[in-house]
């Protein structure tokens, strides 16, 4: 019975844990791209993202796909621990379907770490 309960309680916690434990350590390129992604509501295709990269040790530039997955935004991304700050280069206009967000912000989440679909799959 306690092997149950125990079984029961990790399958609750995993997923809890997942969606809401910031990222662990300093965030890579990669776990940046995503991150910004999601929150600028940007398409994300399975193992087709470019990693930030990094100008100097605050400060990324992040391709980003738009919300078809037809074009790449550029995006400046200053870092502040696990959180950051975006803003769009250029107009934008090759982007298709409602335009990204010329500005967003947000923090590098356990999930942008770990991705799994993308490592699996």
């Amino acid at each position: 019975m306690k092997r149950a309960g125990l079984l029961v309680s990790i399958l609750v916690a995993a997923p809890v844990a997942y969606f809401t434990l910031p990222a662990v350590g300093t965030p890579s390129g990669a776990a940046l791209n995503h991150s910004l992604t999601h929150r600028a509501e940007g398409m994300i295709l399975l193992d087709d993202s470019y990693p930030c990269v990094p100008r100097d040790r605050r400060t990324f530039t992040c391709e980003i796909y738009d919300s078809r997955g037809s074009g790449l935004i550029l995006y400046s991304v200053s870092l502040a621990g696990r959180c950051w700050r975006a803003r769009k280069l250029g107009t934008g206009s090759h982007e298709e379907g409602p335009p990204l967000p010329r500005r967003s912000q947000g923090c590098v989440s356990l999930r942008d770490q770990m991705r799994p679909l993308e490592r699996f799959l």
